[in-house]
Protein backbone atom coordinates (compact mmCIF):
# COMPACT_ATOMS: atom_id res chain seq x y z
CA UNK A 1 0.00 0.00 0.00
CA UNK A 2 1.68 3.49 -0.92
CA UNK A 3 2.59 5.81 1.88
CA UNK A 4 -0.30 8.96 2.80
CA UNK A 5 2.42 11.43 1.66
CA UNK A 6 2.25 9.88 -1.74
CA UNK A 7 -0.19 10.50 -4.63
CA UNK A 8 -3.84 12.45 -4.19
CA UNK A 9 -5.92 11.91 -1.17
CA UNK A 10 -9.30 13.85 0.14
CA UNK A 11 -9.25 14.40 4.18
CA UNK A 12 -12.23 15.54 5.52
CA UNK A 13 -11.91 16.99 8.81
CA UNK A 14 -15.20 16.58 10.10
CA UNK A 15 -14.77 18.70 13.39
CA UNK A 16 -14.03 22.14 11.29
CA UNK A 17 -16.22 20.78 8.28
CA UNK A 18 -13.44 21.17 5.62
CA UNK A 19 -12.35 19.02 3.14
CA UNK A 20 -8.57 19.11 2.34
CA UNK A 21 -6.86 17.79 -0.91
CA UNK A 22 -3.50 16.94 -0.46
CA UNK A 23 -1.00 15.91 -2.35
CA UNK A 24 2.38 14.22 -2.09
CA UNK A 25 1.60 14.91 1.60
CA UNK A 26 1.16 18.70 0.84
CA UNK A 27 -2.29 20.63 1.25
CA UNK A 28 -3.21 22.03 -2.21
CA UNK A 29 -7.38 22.49 -1.44
CA UNK A 30 -9.08 23.71 1.97
CA UNK A 31 -12.97 23.39 0.95
CA UNK A 32 -15.69 23.76 3.08
CA UNK A 33 -17.76 21.08 3.54
CA UNK A 34 -20.65 19.10 5.58
CA UNK A 35 -20.37 15.94 7.07
CA UNK A 36 -23.14 13.78 8.84
CA UNK A 37 -24.89 14.76 11.92
CA UNK A 38 -24.44 11.33 13.58
CA UNK A 39 -28.67 11.22 13.75
CA UNK A 40 -30.86 8.39 12.49
CA UNK A 41 -33.18 9.20 10.08
CA UNK A 42 -36.14 7.52 8.54
CA UNK A 43 -36.84 9.55 4.84
CA UNK A 44 -38.68 8.12 1.91
CA UNK A 45 -37.07 6.72 -0.52
CA UNK A 46 -37.00 9.17 -3.89
CA UNK A 47 -36.43 6.57 -6.50
CA UNK A 48 -38.64 3.96 -4.55
CA UNK A 49 -42.54 5.24 -3.79
CA UNK A 50 -43.65 3.43 -0.71
CA UNK A 51 -40.37 2.70 0.49
CA UNK A 52 -38.42 4.41 3.35
CA UNK A 53 -35.05 4.20 4.33
CA UNK A 54 -33.90 4.21 7.31
CA UNK A 55 -30.18 4.92 8.86
CA UNK A 56 -27.49 6.77 11.22
CA UNK A 57 -25.95 9.88 9.25
CA UNK A 58 -22.21 8.57 10.38
CA UNK A 59 -19.11 10.18 7.82
CA UNK A 60 -16.66 6.96 8.33
CA UNK A 61 -13.55 7.39 9.75
CA UNK A 62 -11.25 5.61 7.61
CA UNK A 63 -8.80 5.23 4.75
CA UNK A 64 -10.95 4.71 1.65
CA UNK A 65 -10.47 4.38 -2.14
CA UNK A 66 -13.24 6.12 -4.43
CA UNK A 67 -14.52 2.97 -5.71
CA UNK A 68 -17.48 4.54 -8.35
CA UNK A 69 -18.30 7.71 -9.54
CA UNK A 70 -21.68 9.01 -11.46
CA UNK A 71 -19.86 12.18 -14.05
CA UNK A 72 -22.92 13.06 -15.51
CA UNK A 73 -25.04 16.54 -13.44
CA UNK A 74 -27.60 16.57 -11.33
CA UNK A 75 -29.97 13.16 -10.78
CA UNK A 76 -32.15 11.99 -8.02
CA UNK A 77 -30.77 9.60 -5.57
CA UNK A 78 -32.43 7.72 -3.40
CA UNK A 79 -32.27 10.64 -0.43
CA UNK A 80 -32.90 13.83 -2.82
CA UNK A 81 -30.76 15.67 -5.64
CA UNK A 82 -27.49 14.86 -6.19
CA UNK A 83 -24.38 16.43 -8.37
CA UNK A 84 -21.39 13.95 -9.32
CA UNK A 85 -21.16 11.96 -6.69
CA UNK A 86 -17.65 9.76 -5.90
CA UNK A 87 -18.72 7.20 -3.87
CA UNK A 88 -16.14 5.17 -1.06
CA UNK A 89 -18.02 3.01 0.84
CA UNK A 90 -21.88 1.83 -0.51
CA UNK A 91 -24.23 4.88 -0.97
CA UNK A 92 -21.59 7.14 0.54
CA UNK A 93 -20.02 9.79 -1.27
CA UNK A 94 -17.78 13.11 -1.67
CA UNK A 95 -21.04 14.81 -3.78
CA UNK A 96 -22.62 17.79 -4.18
CA UNK A 97 -26.24 18.24 -3.11
CA UNK A 98 -28.85 21.55 -2.55
CA UNK A 99 -27.47 23.75 -0.25
CA UNK A 100 -24.23 23.76 1.96
CA UNK A 101 -24.95 23.75 5.53
CA UNK A 102 -21.74 25.20 7.50
CA UNK A 103 -22.33 22.31 10.32
CA UNK A 104 -22.91 18.59 10.56
CA UNK A 105 -26.01 17.44 8.47
CA UNK A 106 -27.34 14.32 7.05
CA UNK A 107 -27.03 12.12 5.57
CA UNK A 108 -23.10 10.54 6.01
CA UNK A 109 -21.57 11.80 2.81
CA UNK A 110 -18.88 14.39 2.48
CA UNK A 111 -21.45 17.47 0.80
CA UNK A 112 -19.90 20.33 -1.65
CA UNK A 113 -20.90 23.34 -3.44
CA UNK A 114 -21.46 22.46 -6.78
CA UNK A 115 -18.87 25.34 -7.82
CA UNK A 116 -16.17 22.46 -5.87
CA UNK A 117 -17.32 19.00 -7.02
CA UNK A 118 -17.31 20.52 -10.40
CA UNK A 119 -13.07 21.62 -9.79
CA UNK A 120 -13.01 18.13 -7.92
CA UNK A 121 -14.02 16.51 -11.67
CA UNK A 122 -12.29 19.77 -14.15
CA UNK A 123 -8.90 19.05 -12.44
CA UNK A 124 -9.25 15.42 -11.71
CA UNK A 125 -8.55 16.06 -8.04
CA UNK A 126 -10.00 12.67 -6.79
Amino acid sequence: MASLNEGTLAEVDKERQLLFLVEDGVTKYAINASTGDDRTYVEPDMNTPGVMLRGTSITPVGTFKTNRERPDSWWNGDLGQTYRPKYFIGGLAIRCSCGLPALPARPGCGRLTPEAMSMLWEFELM
